[in-house]
């Protein structure tokens, strides 16, 4: 149906748009959710227009497993953060992998794997939706997500160059490292990382159990 392809398209494009405009890490992060929920409706869109497009939902569903790693560990950096008292914009963020280089890595990976850069599992996990999308017919469902794509690289680089680049506005004061939200942070990290190898029996099996069900 028509109306589930303008509400993946509606849905991605407004929660990147919305993302892009905050100044706040954690607002950025949930508003880009709304987006990946719209890259995720392109597998519903194609199924409900008839036809065997199982390997478009298959593809919407290996998305869905890669970003449920990428995302967590994302939001759990952020509880981390806040724990350390160290603030909540990006700005804020500012010099942080000069104390927390370990950490910073593993949400340089849930940024960059998020935006759907190579070689993180989010290029691998949107590569197959979209390719799906355009084999079934829907190539501009599947350009719109990729422009969408593109967009988000802006809002989650910022992260990266605050962490990184950028010098801090002051000293940080970190008295205790979580380890509970440290492990969780580098296990959600090392996920990310190893459905690269893993990927391809990922995405067969959800395409398989899609055509199957549909």
């Amino acid at each position: 149906m028509l109306a589930f392809q303008v509400l993946a398209v509606v849905t991605m494009t407004l929660g990147n748009f919305a993302a892009a405009t905050q100044e706040n890490v954690k607002r950025m992060l949930a508003y880009s959710s709304i987006g990946h929920a719209g890259y995720a409706l392109i597998g519903l869109a194609a199924l409900t227009a008839g036809g065997p497009n199982g390997d478009v939902l298959g593809a919407s569903m290996a998305h869905l497993l890669v970003y449920g790693f990428m995302n967590t560990g994302a939001f759990l950096f952020i509880a981390m953060v806040e724990h350390w008292g160290v603030g909540r914009t990006f700005e804020d963020y500012n010099g942080l992998a000069s104390v927390a280089p370990i950490a910073a890595v593993a949400m340089t990976v849930f940024m960059f794997s998020l935006a759907g850069l190579p070689p993180f599992g989010g290029f691998l996990s949107k590569y197959a939706l979209f390719f799906s999308a355009i084999e079934a017919g829907f190539w501009w469902l599947a350009a719109v997500g990729a422009i969408n794509s593109a967009l988000s690289l802006f809002y989650y680089s910022r992260v990266v160059k605050a962490m990184w680049i950028e010098s801090p506005a002051g000293d940080f004061e970190i008295e205790s490292r979580p380890v509970g939200l440290y492990a969780a942070v580098l296990f959600a990290g090392l996920g990310t990382l190893l459905l690269l190898p893993g990927f391809g029996p990922v995405i067969e099996t959800a395409q398989s159990v899609a055509a199957a069900l549909f």
